[in-house]
């Protein structure tokens, strides 16, 4: 469990944010950017804004009544923010105060946003919101039936890729495809994927490391895993690709 923010400020340098700076929870799940250079914090006692310059969080205007775990935070290119909490989404439009709510199937742990549309992740079923028609309503992928959804991670040429209680797929909302590319039987329980700009997909499995997977189609080219004492954790809980193409991964012995 997180138990405060920290920013990185250069080589050798840190900076902590707890609740004495403002967070309503030092359980942090989740951030944002709020699209203007601050950064948006989904915790366990709600939504916390960070604005640009600032040194202190603060509640973020609108989401005061918000005062539940927030596992998720996204936001899609009509400026709106979303929030996950419980079987509950909530969506901030961009200039207006207050939030509008959406019942989810499940518990929601995943928000993506890709371009005008927003992909949720529950425990029973991947949904879409096309926020540029006006209803923008919830409508599941049917494709991906009643899985229970682990992490969403955006590719390249529109796909999506999902990791889900029977393992990878490789989603095209085009075609209304979702092909299952790295099933758990063969061992892989994915819980944590990314996508680097080679094309090669990172998956985080439990108890047994990292593996970069490379794609020829829908068939496996090839798998090399990462493990310790590469790795320092055996737990993965998060792998991450930066706009430099680094590859993080935090796991239960700390971020490698």
């Amino acid at each position: 469990l997180p138990i405060c923010l920290l920013r990185w400020k250069g080589y050798g340098s840190w900076e902590s944010f707890t609740q004495a700076e403002g967070l309503p929870s030092n359980a942090v799940w989740e951030l944002c950017p709020d699209g203007a250079g601050g950064l948006i914090a989904g915790s366990n006692e709600g939504v916390a804004h960070l604005p640009v310059g600032a040194r202190r969080f603060q509640l973020l205007a609108g989401t005061e009544q918000l005062r539940s775990v927030v596992y998720a935070v996204a936001r899609t290119q009509d400026g709106s923010l979303w929030f996950s909490s419980d079987s509950t989404l909530y969506r901030q439009r961009r200039g207006k105060g207050g939030m509008e709510q959406y019942a989810l199937p499940g518990l929601s742990p995943e928000l993506r946003a890709a371009g005008q549309d927003l992909w949720v992740g529950t425990v029973r079923g991947l949904y879409v919101i096309h926020t540029g028609l006006r209803d923008g309503r919830l409508e599941p992928f049917l494709p991906m039936g009643n899985l229970a959804i682990r992490k969403l991670a955006k590719g390249s040429g529109g796909k999506m890729w999902v990791s889900a209680s029977d393992g990878v797929h490789r989603v095209d909302p085009a075609r209304g495809t979702a092909p299952l590319l790295l099933p758990t039987a063969r061992g892989l329980d994915v819980y944590s994927l990314a996508m680097d700009r080679e094309g090669s997909v990172w998956v985080g499995v439990d108890q047994k490391g990292v593996f970069r997977v490379r794609f020829d189609g829908d068939r496996v080219k090839s798998m090399d895993r990462i493990e310790r004492p590469t790795l320092h954790s055996r737990v993965i809980s998060q792998v991450y690709v930066d706009s430099r193409g680094w590859v993080w991964v935090s796991g239960d012995a700390g971020l490698d």
